[in-house]
């Protein structure tokens, strides 16, 4: 009996030193989007002081291509309790619904959520020349003169485009929406008035505002944020007209439940640094980590947001 005491003691021990090494080699994180974009941005960011955090080096990886489907296959194959996945809501809600390629795709079902990391919320701009300064405007032109306005957006069926769909779904107007291939030229286009409105990211369109090469309109966030705190936002005139874009992490199936509430806690802790917070806030990118648990709810809110709003459209998977 005291021989079997003490071999379930020294199992026991040898199980929590062993959950306790993690991570025993350096850890990598797969990207969906290309070197130099904001996420890319964001996560280096935050990789350089988790590498102190979990004493070992933080890898960084691109995997760019098919709406995301390149970088979750690379995470499925690694099968590798030290590699993760950074998590948009583009690659994880929206891909799956308007890509044939990524109809199977189910991020709950092949994957396992760690955690939320932030989220970057979109606004409307307009072009200066056009005379209108608020949403209730921008909504007024569109009533007068329906499906007539220009609407500039990223590319068809982004966050950004889908957003149009959703105000023209909460408010009645139609407008033309105009899909670039690329953010840069939609924002060309508002700031020479071929076209009048723009819907996109913050981070993208900020630097034009402050240049004042367009006027703001609007932003699609909750509450005021700190830093955007002068404008104003879209729910004050469409109620729940609110959208964001989100950043998580999620890891491949079997990975033990220790080492992803090892990594929320890591990362959540460099989140905590101010220096980290202001950088990523210059940016708009708004830190709000939670755990597992938390990042499925999200991740399940999120499918369910943006299935009704496709389905409404009647758009069809390309």
């Amino acid at each position: 009996m005291k021989l079997l005491k003490f071999f379930v003691i020294a199992l026991s021990v040898a199980c929590a030193a062993s959950a306790h090494a993690w991570p025993e080699r350096p850890v990598r994180i797969i990207v969906p989007s290309a070197a130099g974009a904001a996420p890319d941005n964001m996560i280096r960011l935050i990789a350089t002081r988790l590498a102190t955090e979990l004493g070992q080096p933080v890898i960084v990886e691109n995997k760019v291509g098919a709406g995301g489907i390149v970088a979750k296959h690379a995470a499925e194959l690694a099968k590798d309790d030290h590699t993760f996945l950074l998590t948009l809501t583009s690659t994880t809600t929206v891909a799956p619904l308007v890509f044939k390629a990524a109809a199977d795709f189910n991020y709950l079902r092949d994957m396992q959520p760690v955690m939320t990391i932030g989220q970057s919320p979109f606004m409307i701009v307009a072009y200066p020349g056009n005379g209108t300064k608020s949403l209730g405007d921008l909504l007024q032109m569109a009533r007068t003169q329906p499906g007539a306005i220009p609407v500039a957006t990223p590319p068809l069926s982004s966050i950004a485009q889908l957003s149009i769909t959703v105000l023209s779904q909460m408010s009645g107007a139609k407008f033309n929406v105009i899909p670039f291939s690329r953010s840069s030229d939609s924002l060309t286009a508002v700031s020479s008035g071929d076209a009048a409105f723009l819907v996109d990211a913050v981070s993208a369109v900020l630097p034009f505002v402050r240049g004042q090469r367009v006027r703001p309109i609007a932003v699609l966030a909750a509450t005021k944020l700190p830093g955007l705190e002068e404008f104003s936002l879209a729910n004050e005139t469409v109620p729940g007209f609110e959208i964001s874009a989100g950043f998580g992490l999620v890891a491949p199936k079997g990975v033990d439940r220790s080492i992803l509430n090892a990594m929320f806690l890591a990362t959540s802790n460099v989140l905590k640094n101010p220096g980290l917070v202001r950088q990523l806030r210059d940016m708009a990118i708004f830190v709000h980590p939670a755990g597992p648990d938390a990042y499925r709810a999200t991740l399940l809110n999120e499918a369910d947001l943006w299935e009704k709003v496709i389905r409404a459209a009647n758009i069809v998977p390309q």
